[in-house]
């Protein structure tokens, strides 16, 4: 299954040998070389020997290769008195701690008229922001889902006169913003939180709104963008790519936020006027987050090569340290020296 696996998916174990010579190779050193293993791999490797894999007739291919050394150690400078939010999250109905982290928020800023607005509500409850504010705690809420089944299991789950249920895509211009949307019901108080987790266009969706003011913002980015990349993913309902966090607090900025916390793939920002209620040393990026970034770097010879993280995370698909590459093997070489 091992040998299987990697001349399928990722490279061929020959790689973990150089010139003929059998390499002790232990769990952690797998995972550096060729990212997380699936289960069934891992149980491969459990029944070679965590600490070496010994058994050369059954595994290793007549032709050996020799690759070379890549080690990659990320250095978080990731305050924990910055991110001071992060050590109250907790799960109710939340899928990164968020319900624990807005407890605490409300309780440092208190609410006004407990009202939460949520786009992306899925069922109401499943990995729902919202859910326990509504549930536990008596708030109101609009809840906007653009799943047609969904949004009917969303006044299942919140059988209250207080919640609205919408049948909605949320976008950033047209009948269906977020402007028009809270205009048409008629909504006159002040929305405690927002949030915002539709998997792409959240950056849009947020950059979209004028008319008004949430004092809370919970919305969620792509965690894999490097804290040094602005990233916004085209506007466009079929494109899901996420923006990332860099991005985010630069819109905050311009809207009048302050970035308070970060949970799993979520941020939450804060009005600018209530950020020193929470007394934050310092909330730039690097003190607040640290991204699971895959590294790209070049070869003399037009090589690409990774390090980092060798996964795409939402494919659930590993691969190798040089499986991504722009030019073929044979257009490979460094000056007039011809590749092999």
């Amino acid at each position: 299954m091992l040998l299987d696996y990697y001349r399928r998916g990722v490279k061929s174990i020959g790689h973990w040998f150089t010139d003929g010579v059998l390499e002790r190779l232990n769990h952690a050193d797998l995972i550096n070389r060729f990212g997380p293993i699936p289960s069934e791999v891992k149980r491969d490797v459990e029944r070679l020997g965590r600490d070496a894999i010994t058994s050369v007739s059954t595994y290793v291919p007549t032709e050996a290769a020799a690759m070379p050394s890549i080690s990659y150690k990320q250095q978080s400078r990731v305050r924990a008195d910055c991110n001071w939010l992060n050590g109250y999250a907790r799960n109710v109905a939340s899928q990164d701690g968020q319900d624990g982290v807005l407890e605490k928020i409300f309780e440092v800023i208190k609410p006004v008229s407990k009202i939460a607005v949520e786009f992306g509500g899925f069922d109401g409850k499943t990995m729902s922001n919202t859910w326990r504010l509504i549930a536990e705690e008596g708030w109101s809420g609009i809840l906007a889902e653009a799943n047609v089944e969904r949004c009917k299991q969303i006044k299942i789950n919140h059988p209250y006169e207080r919640v609205t249920a919408l049948n909605h895509f949320i976008t950033w211009n047209g009948e269906n913003s977020f402007d028009n949307v809270i205009n048409r019901l008629k909504l006159k108080a002040e929305i405690d939180l927002l949030s915002i987790d539709i998997d792409g266009n959240d950056w849009h969706v947020w950059n979209g709104i004028h008319g008004h003011k949430p004092r809370v913002i919970n919305i969620e980015f792509n965690p894999t963008v490097p804290n040094d990349v602005y990233f916004v993913q085209a506007a466009n309902p079929s494109i899901n790519q996420g923006s990332s966090l860099s991005a985010m607090i630069k819109l905050g900025k311009e809207k009048g936020y302050s970035l308070v916390c970060i949970a799993g793939m979520d941020a939450f920002f804060v009005l600018d006027e209530l950020y020193s209620l929470f007394n934050i040393p310092d909330n730039s990026i690097d003190s607040m987050f640290n991204p699971s970034q895959t590294l790209i770097f070049q070869g003399y010879d037009g090589t690409f090569f990774t390090a980092g993280m060798r996964t795409l995370s939402w494919k659930n698909r590993p691969f190798a340290f040089d499986e991504i590459q722009l030019l073929e093997k044979r257009e490979r070489f460094f000056g007039d020296r011809q590749a092999s």
